[in-house]
């Protein structure tokens, strides 16, 4: 396989991934009470308040990912004593 290029394996999860993301946004939009009404993403302020908050969740998860890293290999924790030290 050439590198960097997608395995088979990877596009398929990928496709399964979206379809059934379709199929739940499909769902949704034919309950009369849906758990997310998915008509609110035309909506471009509400689509970009949920794009910064996902990005900024996930900004924290690395952040806090990388800190636990940094403790075990510079300061010689355990991954249980950094986990420790890493709860909020």
């Amino acid at each position: 396989m050439a590198k960097g290029r997608p395995a088979a394996a990877d596009l398929l999860v990928l496709a399964v991934g979206i379809g059934l993301l379709a199929w739940f946004a499909r769902r949704q939009l034919r309950l009369r009470d849906p758990l997310l009404d998915v008509r609110l993403f035309r909506n471009r302020p509400f689509t970009a308040a949920a794009l910064v908050t996902l990005m900024a969740v996930l900004a924290a998860g690395a952040a806090l990912y990388l800190v636990s890293l940094w403790l075990q290999y510079v300061h010689g924790y355990s991954p249980f004593e950094a986990g420790l030290r890493t709860l909020p």
